[in-house]
């Protein structure tokens, strides 16, 4: 009788186990809740369409502390580029991954200084309230870093407290 309920509680553990599994899956795969497009301001939409060169749009509408924007994610020739704008179309901010032929010299500079011996392996050029950045991954020993410089080749401090909580700030490892 005790193996028998011994049994019972580890299959009902099992059981359970997967079952939240499950939830937990699908509320990953649905983080990005992209709305339909005719739920974008005109103005946003035309703003959106026009920087995606005909891609397909997929638009998320964010609402952080009242203030509502719409961001849209897509490819062009290869390159991901990131953009959110308001409902009346203006650009709230853009992240565009660059060839690294075209991150101006000084941020370069500033990037091989700060992982001597790392690989750049992607460089995203980032503007944000008329501030532009670069942030670039670097691989060093096998282990993937990033480094944000301002195009002078200053450094960058982070001012999102998202993201240090995420720890990835200025020339820290990423997961």
């Amino acid at each position: 009788m005790i193996t028998q309920t011994k049994y019972l509680t580890v299959a009902l553990a099992t059981l359970t186990a997967i079952l939240m599994t499950g939830p937990t899956v699908h509320a990953e795969e649905d983080e990005d809740d992209f709305i339909d497009l005719t739920q974008v301001p005109p103005a946003a939409l035309s703003v959106l369409q026009a920087r995606s060169a005909g891609t397909p749009l997929k638009v998320e509408k964010d609402d952080e502390d009242g203030v509502v924007s719409y961001e849209a994610k897509f490819t062009i020739n290869g390159k991901k580029l990131e953009i959110k704008v308001n409902a009346q179309g203006q650009v709230i901010a853009e992240e565009m991954e660059i060839a690294l032929q075209a991150t101006p010299a000084a941020a370069l500079a500033a990037i091989q200084r700060a992982v001597p011996g790392g690989s750049v392996t992607k460089v995203t050029k980032e503007t944000e309230g008329g501030k532009i950045t670069y942030e670039a991954e670097v691989v060093l020993n096998g282990k993937t870093l990033e480094v944000k410089v301002a195009a002078d080749g200053s450094a960058v401090a982070e001012e999102s407290e998202e993201k240090e909580h995420e720890g990835k700030g200025e020339n820290e490892k990423k997961d």
